[in-house]
């Protein structure tokens, strides 16, 4: 017995248990992974690739300092990725960052389907569908309750049918009287003697123009009809590329514009060619007319860089 507890007592004493220690510190985490890249003669810079990180923070990472690595999501993502690279267990990589980091892993919570159906209550949807369904038989029965109603009242109200009697029973019998009679007889003497009146004028009128036949009014001497020219307007566009006096007069000697146009502006105007143009720097000018470029001839340049332009249009 005590040869045994001599032989516990010696695997119990500090010296044995920071042996053990060392030995556990030097192969987890980081530096196991560490271990395992050397043994597979993977170079620090891969693996710096494959994570997506520096060289610096992989070194550190390999001597456990998961400081540089940000939140400890971030950093256990980093240890599982290392460990599939070098074929070590992914779960005993991240036991030992957390161990390290004192940090305990909260298992999901995971709630069975069971527990959900038993805690939600079907006694509101009950409850709310019986009161529908009796607002729905309420409403009907008033609806029809009141299309029998008008029914009824539709019903009561008989056509009177004894009105034609009593029109004819108050209605005296009409007959015309010898007064009328002499009446009738006078109208139609009248309209006999209107149709005789009318054939007597239209007698006349077939005399008189007999006697005096119609005159020809005078025809209307032609007139030639001119061609008569609409003026339109031209349009004109100049594009400056640089500062330009300007004066542009039309044919009517209408001033369409006088002022300094500045770089990289453009003027747009019309009117009534021939316009008569005057440029202070002709180089910086471009000029459409109707939309179409026109060349400004060498004839119309000045010594000074101005020209003077007759633009008749297109």
């Amino acid at each position: 017995m005590s040869s045994e507890k001599d032989k516990t007592s010696k695997k119990n004493t500090p010296d044995n248990t920071k042996n053990v220690n060392n030995q556990l510190i030097n192969y987890i985490a980081g530096e196991l992974l560490a271990k395992s890249r050397r043994e597979l003669k993977i170079s620090l810079s891969d693996i710096a690739k494959e994570l997506h990180l520096d060289e610096i923070r992989v070194t550190a990472l390999e001597r456990n300092d998961f400081r540089s690595l940000g939140a400890p999501v971030f950093a256990k993502g980093h240890l599982r990725k290392y460990a599939k690279i070098v074929n070590v267990d992914e779960v005993k990589v991240v036991a030992d960052y957390c161990e390290l980091t004192e940090e305990n892993e909260v298992p999901p919570l995971v709630i069975s389907k069971r527990e959900i159906y038993k805690n939600i209550s079907l006694k509101p949807l009950y409850l709310g569908l019986i009161i529908v369904s009796v607002i729905v038989a309420l409403y009907f029965f008033l609806t029809n309750q009141d299309i029998d109603s008008k029914q009824s009242s539709i019903e009561s109200v008989k056509p009177f049918s004894g009105l034609e009697e009593l029109n004819m029973e108050s209605s005296p019998n009409i007959m015309p009287s010898n007064n009328e009679n002499e009446i009738i007889e006078s109208n139609q003497d009248i309209f006999s003697l209107n149709d005789q009146l009318a054939e007597e004028k239209s007698n006349e009128e077939e005399s008189l123009e007999d006697q005096f036949p119609e005159i020809e009014s005078p025809q209307e001497p032609y007139v030639e009809q001119k061609d008569i020219t609409v003026m339109t307007e031209t349009q004109i566009n100049i594009i400056y590329s640089g500062d330009c006096w300007t004066e542009i007069l039309d044919a009517n000697g209408n001033r369409l514009f006088f002022d300094l146009a500045r770089a990289e502006s453009i003027v747009e105007l019309s009117g009534i060619a021939p316009f008569d143009i005057l440029f202070g720097d002709v180089a910086s000018v471009s000029l459409l007319i109707d939309g179409e470029p026109f060349n400004i001839a060498e004839s119309d340049r000045r010594s000074n860089n101005t020209a003077r332009v007759t633009v008749s249009g297109l």
